[in-house]
C-alpha cells in the first residue's frame, strides 16, 4: 500500500475505502469548522458515501488524474490532503488539505504539503501546483506564500455559501519556481 512517513508523528497512505469509517468520522465532527474555511464543504452525510466517495478517488488516481492521501498523527486519522484534480492537457495539479480541529497547529498541514508538493513535481507531469482558499482563510493563504506559491488573483462573488457569494483566491507554483527554490536551498 501507498505510505509516506513525513515525520516520526505523521504518516500519509493513499486514501483506500477501509479508511471511510475514520475519515467521516473526522469529517463530521468538524463539518461546521471546515465550511468556514473550503472552498467545498464535502456533502457526505454516511460512510457509505464516504466509502463510495473513495472509490471514485482510486479511480482518478488509477488514471494519474489525482491523489488523495489519509493523513495520520501518532496513528489516527487526522485529515486529508492531495491533488483533487490533476489536469494532464494543461499539466496542472489542484492541490487540497483539511485537518481535523484537534490537530491543527501540529504542524502537520506543513509537513504535509511539503512532501506532496515535492511528491507532485517528482512523480506527476505536471508545470503547477495551484491552491485555491478564501481570502480570509489567512493560515492556508500563509502557507501557500511559505512555499514560493504566488498569488494570482481573486475570483470575486465565485461561490455562494448560505446566499453569501464569497471571493475565491488563487495561487500558483509553477515547476520552474519550486526547481530554483531546490537549487537555492542545495546550496
Amino acid at each position: 500500500m501507498f505510505e509516506r512517513k513525513i515525520t516520526d508523528r505523521i504518516t500519509v497512505r493513499l486514501t483506500v475505502p477501509q479508511f471511510a469509517q475514520g475519515l467521516f468520522d473526522v469529517l463530521d465532527k468538524n463539518r461546521a469548522n471546515l465550511a468556514k474555511w473550503l472552498i467545498q464543504t464535502p456533502q457526505i452525510k454516511t460512510v457509505n458515501e464516504m466509502g463510495e466517495t473513495i472509490i471514485g478517488e482510486l479511480r482518478k488516481f488509477a488514471v494519474g488524474q489525482g491523489l488523495h492521501q489519509t493523513i495520520f498523527y501518532e496513528g489516527r486519522v487526522a485529515g486529508a490532503a492531495g491533488f483533487n484534480m490533476i489536469d494532464t492537457k494543461n499539466n496542472v495539479a489542484y492541490i487540497f488539505i483539511w485537518l481535523d480541529e484537534a490537530y491543527r497547529g501540529k504542524g502537520i498541514a506543513k509537513a504535509c504539503w511539503q512532501d506532496l508538493i515535492a511528491l507532485g513535481f517528482q512523480y506527476f507531469p505536471i508545470n503547477k501546483i495551484q491552491g485555491e482558499c478564501i481570502p480570509s482563510n489567512e493560515s492556508s493563504a500563509a502557507l501557500l506564500t511559505k512555499f514560493g506559491f504566488k498569488k494570482e488573483g481573486v475570483l470575486r462573488d465565485i461561490l455562494k455559501r448560505n446566499n453569501e457569494h464569497l471571493d475565491h483566491a488563487v495561487y500558483g507554483l509553477l515547476r520552474s519556481e519550486y526547481v530554483a527554490q531546490q537549487n537555492t536551498q542545495a546550496r
